[in-house]
């Protein structure tokens, strides 16, 4: 069984998980604070939304340069489905 065999259904599980948290996550609270010292609500959402991503180049790739991801404000759900459907396609490669 190779390593993609083996991680798969749990990265699979994860990315449901993860997409019913997004989508109950209150579009009008974006500046909420869960915490004094913590981001908002809205980059915290973002950065959630991003590791599908981070995951699938850690497995495929064997260098990261972070200055290809730059932080921009956008929507959500928009960029979570976005970058879900690029996920989907990079684990189509594993």
């Amino acid at each position: 069984m190779s390593l993609a065999d083996t991680l798969l259904p749990e990265f699979d599980q994860e990315m449901a998980t993860t997409r019913r948290v997004l989508e109950r996550i209150p579009t009008d609270k974006g500046k909420w604070k869960p915490h004094p010292k913590s981001f908002p609500l809205a980059h915290l959402t973002q950065l959630v939304s991003a590791m599908p991503g981070w995951i699938t180049n850690a497995v495929t790739q064997t260098s990261l340069n972070l200055g290809e991801y730059p932080v921009t404000p956008t929507r959500r759900r928009k960029t979570f489905s976005r970058r879900l459907t690029s996920t989907s396609k990079r684990r189509a490669k594993l």
